[in-house]
């Protein structure tokens, strides 16, 4: 967990304690630092504070938490819907204000840690808000992936081509898939997700070959 106030570094150490089941902390910190290096490099969540001795919220430490591989859920006291909208854009889990009830954010943690996203009512209502709302919300990695595979015969070309492991691209085609689900336009198979970049005009028919189509 990632926060620059020790007492609510405290106060969450308490909450994952007493979770059920039971949340293990492998490490915590002022910076991202304590999530990028040592032990918590292989956390399954990251609990993330926005401001971090900032004045206004910084969405970079978040972008290199995703990039580094974690499943990122963030905790903040920040309402602004559309800082909301961008942090599921860069690729968070969740989006947890500290005005929501301990519950959220356990289950928001529970979530992340299977994979899942969550959607609390501070987030559901910046959705409902967005003028994008019907459109999966993809970081540039994920569109990369996307796109890349909805060209390539397997997922080994996509990694070559990206110069990713086979199984980075496996997790960002996952979460491509988990944000379409989220929205109520679940994506099973690869047709499926192609159908969707098709329909947000993420890729043309151009784009699309051959492969497997799981």
């Amino acid at each position: 967990m990632i926060d620059d106030q020790d007492v609510v570094r405290a106060g969450l150490n308490a909450w994952c304690r007493d979770s059920d089941p039971p949340v293990v902390v492998i490490a915590s910190g002022p910076d991202i630092s304590t999530a990028l290096t040592g032990p918590a490099r292989h956390a399954k969540v990251v609990i993330l504070d926005l401001h971090l001795r900032r004045p206004d919220p910084s969405l970079q430490g978040l972008r290199s938490l995703v990039e580094a591989g974690h499943n990122v859920v963030v905790y903040t006291h920040e309402v602004d819907p559309t800082i909301a909208r961008r942090c599921i854009r860069v690729g968070a889990k969740a989006y947890v204000t500290k005005g929501e009830v301990e519950d959220h954010l356990m289950t928001a943690v529970h979530d992340a840690a299977a994979g899942r996203p969550y959607t609390t009512p501070t987030l559901g209502a910046a959705l409902l808000s967005d003028r994008q709302l019907h459109k999966a919300a993809l970081s540039d990695q994920e569109l990369r992936a996307l796109k890349a595979w909805c060209g390539a015969k397997s997922m080994r070309l996509v990694a070559e081509s990206m110069g990713l492991a086979q199984s980075t691209v496996k997790t960002l085609i996952s979460r491509a898939r988990d944000k379409y689900e989220a929205i109520g336009r679940p994506a099973p198979t690869k047709t499926e997700l192609i159908k969707r970049a098709l329909e947000d005009g993420l890729i043309d028919l151009s784009d699309i070959g051959g492969g497997d189509w799981a």
